[in-house]
């Protein structure tokens, strides 16, 4: 092994994404190879707050993200195709929320996707995308505002957007308490920040299923590129701790990833079963779509 994969490979140990503890409970461990090196990543749960999380992870969580050089066409079109539904149907929802023409700017933007189907309804759109690659694809083929920059270190004026949208991102990220009080930053007052991610009981619940066809090391995570999982609880509480009210927590299905109709049935069937049980006993095995306010400057803080 070179000093340069070495360094690639790297893990170290973190505490509790949400509340700092060092306290945790092992749930699962997954063998896997990064950068053509076998590492073993385990999954924990926080014994104060329950969250749910990778420790230890990687040190150098963007790297894959980064060092990316070009884009297969396939994947592109793939990506298009299997987010287009999830977006149409926030749309919907956001368009009662935060009508157009409102200021958006759209976090981990990939190539696009989002931004454009927000753009044709009559948003504003802005997109911050740490691919180089991805962020010119945005640029170039879709006309798209896009920075190639993490959110942290971008250059945005305080109380400059009316919505914050996060699609299949802040599992992603090193501290989601911090991309979630940048967002109350660039937010207006009133302004509203939108979530979708991979439910922790939901994984969970597929870890115990997989596990007894593949075995306890079941790939269900991918936690190298996966670092926290939020449940309905601990995103709530992460919310409310940063300044946000009016939380809504919906279940929102897997893509429609696949070119058989047998398993987009069956993809359906999972979710609609999953929404009954989640009206019936709160319980969430599906993926999370999250929607919450930025409190207004007056303070008038609703539960």
């Amino acid at each position: 092994m070179t000093a340069e994969t070495s360094a690639k490979t790297r893990c170290i140990a973190v505490p509790c994404p949400l509340c700092t503890s060092d306290d945790f409970d092992p749930i699962h461990t997954e063998e896997t190879t990064y950068f053509e090196q076998p590492i073993s990543l385990r999954i924990v749960r926080c014994r104060k707050c329950q969250m749910v999380y990778t420790n230890p992870r990687l040190a150098e969580v963007n790297m894959a993200y980064e060092e990316r050089e070009t884009l297969d066409p396939q994947y592109i079109e793939h990506h298009m195709k299997t987010k287009q539904p999830v977006f149409t149907q926030a749309l919907h929802r956001l368009q009662s929320l935060c009508p157009a023409p409102a200021r958006v700017i759209d976090i981990g933007c990939g190539v696009g996707g989002f931004l454009s189907v927000a753009r044709k309804a009559g948003y504003d759109v802005v997109g911050i995308e740490p691919s180089p690659v991805d962020a010119q694809h945005a640029r170039e083929e879709l006309d798209l505002i896009v920075h190639d920059t993490l959110f942290e270190k971008a250059e945005l004026e305080a109380n400059s957007f009316d919505m914050v949208t996060l699609w299949d991102v802040i599992e992603h990220v090193e501290n989601p308490r911090g991309i979630v009080r940048r967002s109350a930053e660039v937010l207006r007052p009133g302004g509203w920040v939108v979530m979708r991610m991979p439910g922790a009981t939901f994984h969970r619940f597929k870890a115990r299923i997989l596990g007894l066809w593949a075995g306890p090391s079941a790939v269900v995570y991918s936690p190298v590129i996966h670092l926290s999982f939020f449940s309905s609880q601990t995103i709530r509480r992460l919310l409310t701790e940063e300044g946000f009210d009016r939380i809504q927590v919906r279940l929102t299905p897997c893509e429609w990833n696949s070119s058989t109709w047998i398993a987009n049935l069956l993809r359906a069937s999972w979710h609609a079963g999953a929404s009954i049980l989640a009206r019936l006993t709160g319980i969430h095995l599906d993926n999370l779509e999250v929607y919450a306010r930025r409190v207004p400057s007056n303070g008038s803080k609703d539960v």
